[in-house]
């Protein structure tokens, strides 16, 4: 796991409010180990674009072992 990724993570969520949706746009990278450390960790998901980008509008949702249903209603 790239150290410097999980620790933008985490000093973005030491200052976003508790309500503040944290998102990785990326498909390849551990969601667990990137939001463990994190404050809210349940406010966190990961969110994948679907190719091509200009003709497809949906982008599908991949939630952490601590994401919310909450986090992901309010994504939808």
């Amino acid at each position: 796991m790239n150290c410097d990724l999980t620790d933008f993570f985490l000093e973005a969520s030491q200052f976003a409010s508790e309500n503040v949706i944290i998102c990785s746009n990326t498909m390849r990278l551990d969601l667990d180990k990137l939001s463990e450390n994190l404050l809210h960790k349940e406010n966190f998901v990961g969110a994948r674009f679907l190719f091509p980008v200009y003709y497809i509008s949906e982008v599908e949702l991949n939630p952490s072992k601590s994401t919310s249903t909450q986090t992901i209603g309010a994504c939808k």
